[in-house]
């Protein structure tokens, strides 16, 4: 399930992955909101296993801020490096901050009462660009992309495009 909030002032998307014991966000994302990349602790792992068996190398540490419309949670994430998210929140951080996901009602909720949607499932599909493309970052370019769903068909916008990009799960909406 992704969520919309507030990283260190700039709005980015958050996936809450309950198959991640861990948490961590991308250097692409670190470098691109001006945070401090701290170096791992000293006989800490310097990569993760993912899912699919491959190895994913960390890079270091940062602290964020998480603001869920007023409701502030500062958190240490791992870096990594080639991430498919900008963000990805394990079950430590559900579990640290007391979170529940409650996917009958598409919230999360914390302890103290305070509730936060999910993206609406209906603005989420996968999306391709139509042909091969490099983004340098921070530029500006427009991409004809093929759409899984027939209801996107439609003009998109789309956020957190790591670069360079092949297929991306990314956040659409109509323009």
């Amino acid at each position: 399930s992704y969520l919309r909030v507030k990283v260190n002032g700039t709005y980015a998307n958050l996936l809450c992955d309950t198959g991640s014991s861990t948490t961590l966000c991308s250097v692409e994302f670190v470098n691109k909101i001006r945070c401090e990349l701290r170096p791992l602790t000293k006989g800490s792992y310097d990569f993760l296993i993912t899912a699919n068996c491959s190895k994913l190398k960390l890079l270091g540490k940062t602290t964020l801020e998480l603001d869920f419309d007023g409701k502030i949670v500062c958190y240490d994430f791992l870096v990594a490096d080639s991430l498919n998210a900008s963000i990805i929140v394990g079950t430590n951080f559900l579990a640290d901050n007391k979170i529940n996901l409650d996917y009958a009602n598409h919230v999360i909720k914390f302890q103290d009462g305070t509730v936060f949607p999910f993206i609406p499932r209906s603005l989420l599909c996968i999306a391709r660009i139509a042909y091969s493309t490099y983004i340098e970052p921070n530029d500006v370019v427009k991409v004809r992309l093929k759409v899984k769903k027939r209801a996107f068909n439609q003009h998109v916008r789309v956020a957190d495009l790591p670069t360079p990009i092949r297929t991306v799960n990314i956040i659409t909406r109509s323009v």
